[in-house]
């Protein structure tokens, strides 16, 4: 539920800025700065993804140079609790 009222509330936002840039930009200008705006975060999603595989990667070959184990794959589950 709380996930739905904020997805609203976003596209509310969303809506309003459109509305108000409506009234100062052409559709052109507006259609090619959302565009630019959507690329730029799908670029930092991209760089992020590169970076956290990158560091596994030479996480897993730290590990197996140093103590001669190969680590399969890397998970954030909690083996021992308590």
């Amino acid at each position: 539920m709380q996930i739905l009222i904020f997805s609203l509330v976003v596209i509310l936002l969303v809506g309003y800025i459109f509305y108000k840039l409506n009234q100062f930009y052409s559709k052109k200008t507006i259609t090619f700065g959302t565009l630019f705006i959507i690329g730029i975060i799908w670029l930092g999603i991209y760089i992020s993804n590169n970076n956290e595989v990158g560091i596994n990667k030479a996480f897993k070959a730290k590990y197996k140079k140093e103590f001669g184990y190969k680590i399969d794959k890397l998970s954030s589950n909690i083996i021992n609790k308590g």
